[in-house]
C-alpha cells in the first residue's frame, strides 16, 4: 500500500509541476492564453494540491515519522516555491513565475533521489529457511548497524534498543531514512524477513 500511495504522489507532484511550468512559459509567450489557461486548471490544481498533501501526511503517518533527510529538503523548496507561484502568477512577474517553476522541478528531483537504492544482496537460500531473515540481515544491514544491531555506523539506529514495529522497519528499509538510501529491489517478503528478525536483536 505504502508503494502505490508514493506513486501515486509522486504522480500528483509531477502533474502539478506540469501544470506550472504551462502557466510560467505562456507568461512568457502570450499574456492573453496564460489568463485562460489558469482560469480553466485554477480547480484542478486546488484538487490535485490536495490529493498530494492528504497523500503525503498518509505515508508520514504510516512511517511512524521517519523521513528520509531529502524530504526536508524537498519541503523547504516547495514551501518556498508555492508563495512565489501565488504572487508571480497573480502578478504577472515572469521572473518569480519561471523561478517558483525551478522550485517545483527540484522538489519532483528529490523525491524521486530519495528512492534511490544502495547495493542490494539477495540471498541463495529459501524464504522458508529458519535464517532467512539473518542472512539478509547480515549481507545488508550488518555493516552499519552491527550483527548485533547496536553498532550505530554513521548514526545508522541502535536495533536493540529500537520502539519500532517490524513494519515500520520494513518502510524505511523501501524508502530510505536521513542518510540511509532506499532499498529498492528487495522484494516484500525480503523485506518483512529483515523487519521480523531485526526485532529479534532488540534487547529484553
Amino acid at each position: 500500500m505504502y508503494s502505490g500511495l508514493k506513486h501515486l504522489h509522486i504522480l500528483l507532484i509531477s502533474l502539478f509541476v506540469i501544470s506550472v511550468l504551462i502557466k510560467a512559459i505562456l507568461l512568457i509567450a502570450n499574456s492573453d492564453k496564460f489568463d485562460g489557461y489558469r482560469k480553466k486548471t485554477k480547480v484542478p490544481e486546488m484538487v490535485i494540491t490536495m490529493l498530494f498533501l492528504v497523500t503525503g501526511i498518509i505515508m508520514i503517518s504510516m512511517r511512524g515519522g521517519g523521513l528520509h533527510y531529502f524530504f526536508h529538503i524537498k519541503l523547504t523548496a516547495m514551501a518556498a516555491a508555492i508563495p512565489l507561484a501565488i504572487i508571480g502568477f497573480k502578478k504577472k512577474n515572469k521572473i518569480l513565475g519561471l523561478l517558483s517553476a525551478v522550485l517545483f522541478i527540484i522538489t519532483i528531483g528529490l523525491a524521486l533521489k530519495s528512492g534511490n537504492n544502495m547495493k542490494e544482496v539477495h540471498v541463495d537460500i529459501p524464504a522458508t529457511d529458519p535464517n532467512y531473515g539473518k542472512a539478509l540481515y547480515e549481507a545488508n544491514c550488518a555493516t552499519c548497524h552491527g550483527v548485533g544491531g547496536a553498532k550505530q555506523l554513521g548514526k545508522a539506529a541502535n536495533l536493540t534498543a529500537t520502539e519500532m514495529t517490524a513494519l515500520q522497519i520494513g518502510y524505511i528499509i523501501t524508502d530510505g531514512l536521513e542518510s540511509m538510501n532506499a532499498y529498492k529491489t528487495l522484494d516484500s517478503v525480503e523485506v518483512k524477513a529483515i523487519g521480523d528478525y531485526a526485532l529479534t536483536l532488540k534487547s529484553k
